[in-house]
């Protein structure tokens, strides 16, 4: 049996109002899309490897026919949106509106105002990869390498951004160089952290390593944005 402690202090436990989210899934278009799983997860301060709070706080809901999906009672500090697609279908968040402000990309980390109770969020995504990257793959003698393998592996958060999981283990997009040697991969991230180029013949390039990339050194500084990527290959 516990000893009951020398100096009893009062404890104060404040209780705060849930917040109420109301949002809408739809397409570039603005209809609705159906039948998709929304999360929302609250961080504590139970940070883990992915990133995020702790998932014992995270919940699901799944959009009606008119797009929309709702959350009671969540906690009124920062909180993270994610979509999840059905049916094997890969759906990329292009474009987000939090209470009346529209902005470009993914805005999935949200922090309510002191004098919300029902915060209304809008997401716009789509079925295909918005983003292209695109280029030319030569030899040393600057003669276009058909066959070559363009592989990228994207971000959607860019920089100033508190990125998740899969920025750095998913969104992985390839492509074959037609005869002219040239690329153009589309991607669902408009950042892309790394390029590799492999083909018969030619030394590997990894933009991870030292490949030699036109324009292009700053691995690390600053993802890559959507535009054109020229490569060199070495012969083995």
């Amino acid at each position: 049996m516990c000893d009951a402690p020398k100096d009893e202090e009062p404890v104060d436990i404040v209780l705060e109002s849930g917040l109420d989210v109301s949002g809408r899934l739809e397409d570039e278009l603005g209809h609705p899309i159906p039948h998709q799983k929304v999360s929302l997860r609250n961080n504590l301060g139970a940070d883990t490897h992915s990133g995020r709070g702790g998932e014992i706080f995270e919940r699901d809901d799944t959009t009606d026919a008119q797009g929309r999906f709702h959350f009671h009672r969540v906690y009124p500090k920062l909180f993270h949106l994610a979509l999840q697609a059905q049916d094997d279908d890969s759906l990329c968040w292009i474009k987000t509106r939090v209470r009346q402000r529209w902005v470009d990309g993914v805005h999935d980390a949200i922090w309510p105002h002191d004098d919300d109770t029902n915060l209304s969020v809008v997401i716009v995504a789509t079925l295909r990869l918005p983003y292209h990257y695109f280029g030319k793959v030569i030899d040393e003698q600057g003669r276009p390498v058909a066959g070559a393998t363009v592989r990228i592996q994207a971000s959607i958060h860019g920089p100033g951004q508190r990125g998740d999981f899969a920025d750095n283990h998913a969104h992985y997009s390839q492509i074959t160089t037609g005869k002219d040697g040239c690329y153009d991969v589309p991607s669902a991230g408009p950042y892309v952290n790394w390029f590799e180029i492999t083909a018969p013949g030619f030394k590997d390039n990894s933009y991870m390593e030292d490949g030699e990339i036109s324009g292009f050194d700053r691995y690390e500084e600053e993802p890559c944005a959507p535009g054109r990527y020229d490569f060199t290959l070495k012969r083995k």
